[in-house]
């Protein structure tokens, strides 16, 4: 099983919340100047990353990988095609 490297920062507003809670055993957390953090960790799946940082919003931005990225991407364009 191949294990995929994983960045997300979250912004001020989510990163209180997301610094209070252990997400996950290989989580590290790299907090920022301006108040907003990055979440790092080493997964084997992208699909339940993806899920589950959707539900924060626009105050999540997936870093990397590529792959993640693009992913979230597209996602929110299916979204937004619905709502529109």
């Amino acid at each position: 099983m191949k294990m995929i490297d994983v960045a997300i920062r979250f912004d001020p507003h989510q990163a209180r919340w997301i610094r209070e809670r252990n997400w996950h055993p290989s989580q590290r957390l790299e907090f920022l100047e301006d108040g907003s953090l990055i979440l790092t960790m080493t997964v084997s799946s992208l699909d339940e990353v993806k899920r589950w940082m959707l539900g924060f919003g626009r105050h999540a931005e997936v870093l990397k990988p590529k792959k993640l990225r693009q992913a979230v991407a597209e996602e929110i364009k299916a979204m937004e095609y619905i709502y529109n």
